[in-house]
């Protein structure tokens, strides 16, 4: 079990995206070091459209709030007794401003272990 705190950033039609999701997770090893991962949680998103007459500032001016589900398969290489390599590949379900986003996600971890 351990926390996904998750940033990405998007642009569509002159619009700047920025997303940030915090999901409790969990993974299940089921051989050596192979595991497959889910997680749910909590995301918020909050567009912006720059403006050049008014020096850059942001003119849209909400947030955002949903939710976030991710699954995926992972395989964790140890690099050392606290610290370990963990690529995944899967995919996530944002529902979000009564949205549905589904979206690849290709990910590279690097764990610390205390």
């Amino acid at each position: 079990v351990y926390g996904l705190f998750d940033a990405f950033f998007s642009r569509k039609q002159q619009v700047n995206y920025a997303f940030l999701s915090l999901m409790p997770s969990a993974a299940y090893r089921f051989y050596k070091g192979l595991s497959f991962y889910g997680s749910a949680g909590y995301v918020l998103m909050h567009p912006s459209q720059l403006n050049r007459l008014w020096n850059g500032r942001a003119n849209v001016k909400s947030i955002y709030h949903g939710l976030k589900a991710e699954t995926g398969i992972g395989l964790s290489h140890k690099l050392s007794s606290n610290i370990t390599l963990a690529p995944q590949i899967g995919a996530q379900y944002t529902y979000i401003a009564n949205d549905h986003l589904f979206t690849p996600v290709i990910r590279i971890n690097l764990l610390l272990t205390l």
